[in-house]
């Protein structure tokens, strides 16, 4: 007779959920803001996180890490109320059609957040959105049109994506913040048409 289900060892091909992914970011999240891990680590270990396919390739991520955090993730400046809100995983995307349209003023971004300029313009100003979430990744699409993204100074930007016709830029002033500063993974395609990152120094509350 076969065995029962519970009796086998569980398969180690079985495919990652998104909450299963988004569960392994936020431990990797509390363990950078315990110091167990650098912001390298942690960015690399989140892209990996998002590229998971199975259970296995999750678990590879933390196995050196304890299963429960010590110390809450809180960023200096903000108050434990606002740290202990759950971050929002997605956001309305900004679409511009033929037009403009903008993002701006104090919010708490989402963990991934996107913009679509087609024959128009997007702003997206973070100068005071907070807190932010320890990597915001963000989706930029401009097809003849352009996308602004404005961060405050002492932002990580980590761009990807490509130029066809078109043209994507970076100029983030001063080095890159220490833990708890801002990280946003941006994936940028532009067609005939232009994105570009700047950053200015963050407005006061």
């Amino acid at each position: 007779m076969a065995s029962s289900g519970a009796d086998e060892p569980v398969d180690q091909g079985v495919r990652a959920s998104d909450a299963e992914r988004h569960a392994v970011v936020e431990r990797l999240e509390a363990a950078a803001a315990e110091g167990r891990l650098d912001p390298d680590e942690l960015r690399t270990r989140t892209e990996a996180a998002y590229a998971a396919r199975t259970l296995t390739e999750l678990a590879a991520l933390t196995e050196d890490l304890p299963r429960v955090g010590g110390t809450p993730v809180q960023r200096v400046g903000t108050s434990p109320t606002a740290a202990a809100e759950p971050v929002p995983e997605t956001a309305p995307a900004v679409v511009a059609v033929f037009g403009g349209a903008e993002r701006r003023g104090r919010r708490r971004p989402a963990r991934r957040e996107s913009a679509l300029a087609v024959f128009g313009g997007v702003v997206l100003d973070y100068r005071e959105a907070a807190p932010f979430p320890e990597v915001l990744q963000l989706r930029a699409t401009a097809v003849f049109g352009g996308i602004d993204v404005v961060v405050p100074e002492g932002t990580t930007v980590d761009m990807s994506g490509f130029a066809l016709f078109g043209g994507r830029s970076t100029k983030v002033a001063g080095a890159a913040g220490g833990p708890g500063a801002p990280v946003v993974r941006l994936r940028a395609v532009a067609v005939f048409g232009g994105i570009s990152v700047r950053s200015e120094p963050q407005r006061p509350a």
